[in-house]
């Protein structure tokens, strides 16, 4: 079994390494509008390969050569392949005081750190991941046709992921098991999920709730597509993904995936005042509730989670009761070490048997209450642009992202609070760019007027 194992990690390796050599030489003879439709085939594929499939190079927490990384280092060969006015539009992204702000904090955190190598590795990532993901998308989107195509290209995505875990529903086997994880303790990640029971759908993620989160920001973007469009046909076709969207949430069990969804799509709608969307979500999902067809797949498992959650400590839903005390657990201990370390935190250690289900707690205790503030002003300034563009642009296509993107920032602080994982961070920061350049444009336009 561990001769298997061992030979389909290598013979993934090589896979990754071709596939990645062949891009490079294909891509680099593209023309650059054929380079930016790669882009977003590549968009396309990331939510729907394993994101648990790679090569750990060095011991824990060290270099992974993960076929995530190696999408996104094709997408960034294709991005600065051919374009001339790079520098202009890296110094022009508004965001870039306040990532170098964190750059600086978790680079301090990593000289003082134990674990320097983990620390700084997570500083390479963070800038690759996060920043450059932003800005990659902030320059493709100064063509404003290729915004809605950047946000077709992810709902269609989410949709295809959507019915992989639907099918996972049905089967109760998830065709990414059989890819071993590229590290020891991430098997999880290929385990079938299971709560009160019931199989928890994760399709290509590392866990249910992070799927969740994805395909719930998923369907708050196909609102945004419906409420955009004009065509019948199309509008219909926005709709039957949402619903599959929203159905494929609830299959994740997961209640702060269920509760990113009702929150940001109520947001939305109310933002926008779209009252006849609001009605229509609304009758949906009461007519799914009476439906006989809807009752075995998510009205009972609605009425276990809102039950557990109110009862998370009674003796029938003690799973739940099991998941609210670790997480108190966990943070009463987290909030002893972040006192040890308050300003420029722990950097990225290993703390044994604690998995931080909080991003605030988490980034706290790795790099401080400096690094904490730094990353809510960040968060703060991207709440700005998103009022100061539904508030003063003259496009309407532009004023109704701006308001999805509020409702998807509300919704994230609330999955902040029990999740720490990041893999449905990258559809965040393809938002947060296309967001900076749509306040670019609207900043310009106001000195204007």
């Amino acid at each position: 079994m561990i001769s298997l194992c061992f030979s389909i990690n290598l013979m993934l390796s090589w896979f990754i390494l071709c596939l990645f050599c062949v891009f490079i030489f294909v891509f680099f003879f593209l023309r650059k509008s054929d380079r930016s439709i790669a882009i977003l085939l590549l968009v396309f594929l990331y939510p729907i390969l394993p994101f648990h499939a790679g090569i750990d190079l060095l011991p824990r927490l060290l270099p992974v050569f993960t076929l995530h990384r190696v999408i996104l280092a094709l997408m960034f060969l294709l991005w600065i392949s051919g374009r001339n006015n790079l520098t202009q539009s890296i110094s022009s992204f508004p965001l870039n005081r306040l990532f170098a702000f964190l750059f600086v904090v978790i680079f301090i955190s990593g000289l003082f750190s134990t674990a320097k190598s983990a620390t700084f590795f997570y500083l390479g990532t963070f800038v690759l991941e996060f920043y450059f993901f932003s800005v990659m998308f902030f320059d493709l989107a100064s063509d404003e046709r290729f915004i809605n195509r950047i946000i077709k290209f992810v709902v269609i995505s989410a949709f295809v992921a959507a019915m992989i875990g639907i099918i996972e529903f049905i089967t109760r086997f998830n065709i990414y098991s059989w890819v071993r994880p590229y590290r020891e303790g991430l098997e999880y990640a290929i385990t079938t999920q299971i709560r009160e029971g019931d199989v928890r759908i994760r399709g290509a993620f590392d866990h249910a709730i992070s799927f969740g989160v994805f395909l719930a920001f998923g369907a708050v973007s196909a609102i945004y597509l419906y409420s955009i469009t004009k065509h019948a046909f199309k509008r219909i076709f926005y709709v039957m993904i949402f619903l599959i969207l929203f159905l494929a949430v609830f299959l994740t069990l997961s209640r702060t995936s269920i509760l990113a969804l009702l929150v940001s799509v109520a947001i939305y709608l109310i933002i926008k005042k779209g009252k006849k969307e609001l009605v229509i979500c609304s009758s949906l999902f009461i007519f799914s509730l009476i439906q006989p067809f809807f009752f075995n797949v998510y009205r009972e498992k609605l009425f276990l989670l809102v039950k557990g959650s109110v009862l998370p400590f009674s003796v029938t839903y003690k799973h739940f009761a099991g998941s609210v005390f670790s997480r108190l657990e966990m943070i009463q201990a987290m909030m002893k070490l972040i006192w040890e370390k308050p300003f420029l935190g722990h950097g990225k250690i290993y703390f044994g048997n604690y998995f931080i289900d909080n991003y605030y707690i988490g980034f706290a205790l790795s790099f401080g209450l400096i690094g904490l503030i730094g990353l809510v002003v960040l968060v703060c300034k991207i709440f700005y642009m998103a009022v100061h563009v539904s508030v003063g642009s003259l496009s309407r296509d532009n004023k109704l992202f701006s308001q999805m993107m509020l409702s998807v920032l509300i919704g994230l602080l609330l999955v902040w609070l029990t999740l720490a994982l990041t893999s449905y961070f990258y559809l965040i920061w393809i938002y947060v760019g296309i967001l900076c350049r749509l306040y670019i444009s609207n900043r310009k336009t106001f000195v204007k007027k």
